[in-house]
């Protein structure tokens, strides 16, 4: 199982995964993060190590490497963010194109079709909810518009092709979440 966890910050993807982690045994991946929860600020001993190394992080890269890895020798894994994040924040950073985007996208679903069982969850919230939650690392309203235009985007494309669907996180304790997950990924969650 290959569960895909993405969408703005402070929405509650990160504390999702460590609970499905827990409860189904299965690794969180997230590139180059030795911590659950770990956000890059710039300044870590790692990242500097990472430029150093001319190793593109919090990138598209990690992403597709991710999912040739996983399509080509098996494996479960939850994915806390993963391309639906690069295309959302590559195309408003203009690191992408948006044909960039496009064709990159389509590789990585072509990609995880491949894999076996495979969930994605776009994780939504209230705005002034993910911004207490994310401790201000949230962007103005005009950034959020165009990501959360990308990322809806990344949901219809996937809907017909995955087990695709939204979770709105803003009224759902921690209970209540993982209720309404294991509802849509068709899993116990004890």
């Amino acid at each position: 199982m290959i569960i895909v966890l993405d969408g703005l910050e402070g929405t509650g993807k990160s504390t999702a995964a460590g609970i499905l982690s827990s409860k189904l045994g299965l690794p969180v991946y997230r590139a180059f993060r030795p911590e659950a929860g770990m956000h890059w600020t710039g300044d870590t001993h790692l990242e500097a190590m990472l430029r150093r190394l001319r190793v593109p992080v919090n990138t598209y890269v990690e992403d597709l490497f991710m999912v040739d890895m996983l399509s080509t020798v098996g494996g479960s894994a939850i994915l806390d963010r993963s391309m639906p994040s690069a295309v959302a924040y590559g195309t408003l950073h203009k690191d992408w194109t948006e044909a960039q985007a496009i064709e990159g996208f389509s590789y990585w679903m072509d990609r995880l079709e491949q894999c076996q069982d495979v969930v994605y969850l776009y994780v939504t919230c209230d705005r002034y909810i993910a911004q207490i939650r994310s401790k201000g690392r949230r962007r103005d309203i005009d950034d959020e518009a165009h990501l959360d235009a990308k990322f809806t985007y990344c949901w219809r494309e996937m809907s017909p092709r995955f087990n695709a669907h939204t979770l709105d996180t803003s009224n759902h304790g921690v209970e209540g979440m993982m209720a309404d997950i294991a509802k849509r990924i068709g899993k116990e969650i004890s």
